[in-house]
């Protein structure tokens, strides 16, 4: 089968609607679920957004996100302060990058809600990245729905949730 010349790929696209992005200060919701975004495109976005004031929910669920794009976006949370929901659900983001954002949100004052719902990993390294994050005033949901997070993974939760000092 053969594709027209003028075809883009993915990574184009992306890189558009990204500076498209840079500027603009009416989007609140961006919904780029099931697209095939990779790493590269979460790194193209993040950097991006950088100046972006508005938006506050991202939802990059059933992609292609790996440890990598996780790292590029827990230094974009670090220190971004508008977004408040993330959802990563369904991508490939192990034990590794799971610690890297939980790491990240002792940074973060903004993000209410974080979607980690069915990545591949057991999140084990997330829970206890967690008791870092118990001054973490704003985090309200975490999600780990078929996590497979085990008996350690719950004591480890059980702990934190009983010695959270938030108010």
């Amino acid at each position: 089968m053969s594709y027209p010349e003028n075809i883009r790929t993915n990574n184009e696209i992306i890189q558009d609607l990204a500076a498209a992005l840079e500027h603009d200060d009416t989007f609140l919701t961006l919904d780029l679920s099931k697209n095939h975004i990779g790493d590269t495109e979460v790194e193209q976005f993040v950097n991006a957004l950088r100046s972006n004031t508005t938006l506050n929910t991202i939802d990059l669920s059933n992609n292609a996100i790996t440890d990598v794009g996780a790292q590029h976006l827990a230094e974009y949370l670090k220190y971004n302060t508008k977004l408040t929901a993330i959802d990563l659900s369904n991508n490939a983001i192990t034990d590794v990058g799971a610690e890297i954002l939980a790491l990240c949100l002792t940074h973060n004052t903004s993000l209410r809600t974080l979607n980690l719902t069915d990545n591949n990993s057991q999140f084990r390294k997330i829970i206890e990245a967690t008791l870092t994050m118990r001054t973490n005033a704003t985090l309200t949901t975490l999600d780990m729905s078929s996590c497979d997070i085990g008996d350690i993974g719950a004591v480890i939760l059980a702990e934190v949730l009983r010695s959270n000092t938030i108010q």
